[in-house]
């Protein structure tokens, strides 16, 4: 299950839920309500800020880490 804020309602189970709720469904149907504009994901902002670096990949990708101040 995956948690989205209603942006336009919508029905769930046959009830009608109301733009600013916040509501657990399938992740299938989670993903349709966000492409049609209906919905957002809840705590799925990105955590990045500003441009990625060199420094900053290492973070975020799996791998080796690049030697600081090793430039090819």
């Amino acid at each position: 299950m995956t948690d989205v804020r209603v942006m336009r309602a919508f029905l769930v189970k046959g009830a009608r839920v109301e733009p600013g709720t916040v509501v657990a469904v399938d992740h299938g149907l989670a993903a349709e309500l966000v492409q049609n504009g209906k919905a957002e994901m809840v705590g799925a902002e990105p955590t990045v800020s500003g441009p990625m670096t060199s420094e900053s990949a290492s973070s975020l990708t799996k791998g080796k880490r690049a030697k600081a101040g090793v430039t090819k």
